[in-house]
């Protein structure tokens, strides 16, 4: 969302998927997260809708692709809207599978493997580009424990170096956007635009999708 607010002049609407887990524990947090209700963020209020509810098909990076994605209770709406206080809609889901959806109330039977397979993220912004409606598509996809572990190490690199900011913020604020992808990228972490107004030399790698 960080780098997406660098392309835009307004942002109104952010809202966020992810899809797979890094491993048990992040199984059993989603599965929390999608018992619980969920807040979305909606014309100036909170909205409080039963979490699993309100699917929608998101497409994240390939091979991932399209998945049907549902609300959970997750932080991602609140830290949007902290940082860009403007927001007019704001929510946040997670994919589940069918199997997921039938499941997901009940204890868990199978064992969860100690880590997971390809997650994506994807964060979907709407606004302003100077007088023209935009819309902006970012995703990332990798191991999410991988990822995760290449977020952590930036993060602390950025505050050891003197680049992160003081105060409480999230991770995608401690350090320049740009630079923070590239970085990540160089660890191995595909970013890339699925849809967008068009950007200069500096924007994520660039993919066809659906």
């Amino acid at each position: 969302m960080a780098y997406g607010a660098t392309r835009m002049d307004l942002v109104e609407e952010v809202h966020f998927a992810r899809h797979g887990t890094g491993g048990p524990q992040c199984e059993a947090d989603r599965r929390a997260a999608v018992r619980r209700p969920a807040h979305e963020w909606r014309d100036g209020r909170w909205l409080t809708r039963r979490g699993g509810s309100g699917g929608e098909l998101c497409w994240f990076p390939d091979p991932v692709g399209g998945r049907d994605a549902y609300l959970a209770d997750t932080a991602e709406p609140l830290m949007a809207l902290a940082r860009t206080g403007n927001l007019l809609r704001c929510s946040a889901r997670m994919v589940l599978s069918r199997r997921d959806r039938i499941e997901h109330h009940l204890p868990k039977v199978l064992p969860v493997p100690p880590e997971g397979g390809v997650g994506a993220v994807r964060v979907e912004m709407r606004g302003a580009v100077g007088a023209e409606r935009v819309t902006l598509v970012l995703g990332a996809l990798d191991r999410p424990g991988v990822a995760a572990g290449a977020m952590a190490s930036e993060v602390v690199m950025a505050i050891l170096g003197g680049e992160a900011p003081a105060g409480v913020l999230g991770a995608g604020s401690v350090a320049d956007p740009v630079s923070l992808l590239r970085r990540l990228r160089g660890r191995g972490v595909r970013v890339a635009e699925l849809c967008g107004p068009a950007g200069g030399p500096e924007d994520p790698e660039k993919r066809s999708h659906h």
